[in-house]
């Protein structure tokens, strides 16, 4: 009985979770041509930008979220929740705090750093701005977040994501078609953000018992808490590197609406992502208890069975992007924002590759023995953007994606794997 109770709430996580996926697929399938048609390439690539920034913001946490994560998915009583929690929420008032006199310098100088036209830098300033109060409600969010997750309610968070995300591309369509701009959508953005926070905040404190307050700080815990989280931040910032530094090392180089074309690109790649990754990232919690009781068989077993489903999904759906990709982009916002079909194949290979490192990525993480893996993911980070630059000069477009792919090819897309048997064999030989 106990694992039917037990694989019934990890299908409706699942099956919750692929909500979410589908939602997150719709949206940006029928938002992003009208989006492209009412703000132009111009402006949809500030937006691409001012975003890719404010992505590298959330690395200011230090990995603290993915290790309050792992600390409160085993079960704790009231006090020890309450000083994990206060010690993590104070912290991050101190991030945002810090991070705002990033942001000051950036913002003073946006035009100086990014190739932006004149008569965008003033908006292009407004909404930086109003994103910068989104990255510092969602900082403080993810505790809320992360109760959610630890405790079996992931299904809840993701139908107030379902519900906020819906919402807020219905909003965005009407602002624009009563013919507001891009400031008008980033209020929407943060007003949606806002709600979404209140809403995970109100849930999280009927299912656990738990008080935020200074009292409950503890700088010693907070000390603890930071050598497993330093490796999480390094993992982190590689990863955005990977994901996001493309967009900034293009708007520097080339411009905005060179932005908005490798970016369409990438989201259709992405669509196979969001699929896949669900499958092993709703298991974080389930992992991280199965290593704290040393569960090392179940633990491979599972790995193994992801890993495989994960391939054989992924064959399928990188293949049909293969022969139907630049066909299914054409279609859906035009030939003027249609990417070369080489920086097309290239992204394509990258996102597929990466299929297994996720996979372990997530494993290893799970368990706490993601030090050796944050200093091959931070290689991968240092020779992304040197290449990247490097091939940008002779092929363009199609030379950034180059950099991404060989980066990844080269150094961290093998070595979590390689690291997780490694680990495990060695477990079971101590037993």
């Amino acid at each position: 009985m106990l694992n039917i109770k037990k694989y019934t709430g990890y299908y409706i996580d699942l099956g919750s979770s692929y909500g979410v996926v589908i939602v997150s697929i719709i949206i940006p399938i029928l938002l992003t041509p009208y989006l492209l048609d009412k703000l132009g390439g111009e402006l949809y690539g500030l937006w691409v930008l001012l975003s890719s920034i404010i992505a590298y913001f959330h690395l200011s946490n230090f990995g603290m979220s993915t290790t309050y994560l792992k600390e409160i998915s085993n079960k704790l009583d009231f006090i020890s929740l309450s000083k994990y929690t206060s010690t993590t929420f104070f912290f991050f008032i101190f991030v945002i705090f810090i991070m705002a006199i990033v942001f000051s310098v950036i913002l003073y100088n946006l035009e100086n750093i990014f190739l932006i036209e004149t008569n965008l830098v003033e908006t292009a300033k407004i909404v930086f701005f109003i994103l910068f109060f989104i990255f510092g409600m969602s900082l403080v969010g993810t505790i809320f977040d992360s109760i959610l997750f630890a405790n079996g309610f992931l299904y809840l968070k993701n139908i107030v994501v379902i519900v906020s995300t819906s919402l807020t591309a219905i909003f965005t369509y009407l602002v624009l078609r009563y013919g507001y701009s891009l400031v008008e959508v980033s209020f929407i953005h943060f007003g949606m953000s806002l709600i979404t926070i209140f809403v995970y905040f109100i849930i999280s404190l009927k299912i656990v018992s738990v008080k935020i307050s200074f009292k409950y700080f503890d700088i010693e815990l907070l000390k603890s808490l930071f050598k497993p989280s330093i490796y999480y931040f390094l993992i982190g910032l590689a990863v955005m590197i990977s994901f996001y530094s493309d967009s900034i090392i293009i708007s520097s180089f080339i411009g905005l609406t060179a932005v908005a074309i490798y970016t369409v690109a990438f989201k259709v790649i992405n669509i196979s992502e969001k699929i896949l990754f669900k499958i092993v990232d709703i298991m974080f919690p389930d992992i991280s208890r199965l290593y704290q009781e040393k569960k090392y068989d179940e633990l491979l077993l599972k790995h193994n069975k992801v890993m495989l489903i994960s391939l054989l999904l992924g064959i399928i759906g990188y293949g049909l992007l293969y022969f139907f990709g630049i066909k299914l982009i054409h279609l859906w916002v035009g030939e003027e924002y249609t990417v070369d079909i080489g920086v097309f194949y290239f992204l394509l290979a990258f996102s597929f590759i990466h299929i297994w490192n996720h996979v372990s990525s997530i494993f290893i993480m799970a368990m706490g023995l993601h030090r050796e893996v944050s200093f091959s993911v931070a290689i991968e980070a240092f020779l992304n953007v040197l290449l990247s630059i490097i091939l940008l000069k002779y092929y363009g477009l199609m030379g950034v994606a180059m950099g991404t792919f060989f980066a990844h090819l080269l150094t961290n897309n093998w070595f979590p794997t390689f690291w997780f048997y490694k680990k495990i064999a060695q477990f079971k030989k101590e037993e």
